[in-house]
């Protein structure tokens, strides 16, 4: 009898976030809408690039596996070996912490991180 064939699950290259996100010069759907709310390209995406460098690892490599290297749920769940509804409440907590990040950034330097029990 044949043992099955398992297909190793793919991998998650070490996240350099920054090489992952465009290039602010790429594309210009939008821009004038982008600029009028958050600066210039450049700065929105500088700002972006910091926040996700102050995330939790476990929140950073949901958002690269899912986002950036485009993998659904069931490749990012098994790399990151969580449940499908632990994958789905990490991306949740992650772009929380996101958006309350740059929504800070608007207003205030950028806060020391800091983790509450855990929870997003």
């Amino acid at each position: 009898m044949r043992s099955p064939k398992t297909k190793a699950p793919p991998t998650i290259p070490s996240p350099e976030i920054s090489s992952s996100l465009p290039s602010p010069s790429a594309g210009s759907r939008g821009r004038a809408a982008a600029e009028t709310r958050a600066g210039p390209p450049d700065q929105q995406i500088a700002a972006l690039r910091e926040a996700l460098a102050t995330l939790p690892e476990r929140e950073r490599l949901a958002l690269h596996a899912f986002y950036l290297q485009e993998m659904n749920v069931e490749q990012a769940r098994t790399v990151l070996g969580l449940s499908r509804s632990g994958l789905y409440r990490v991306l949740s907590c992650a772009r929380r912490r996101l958006a309350r990040l740059l929504r800070q950034r608007e207003t205030e330097p950028w806060p020391v991180p800091t983790r509450t029990n855990g929870r997003c």
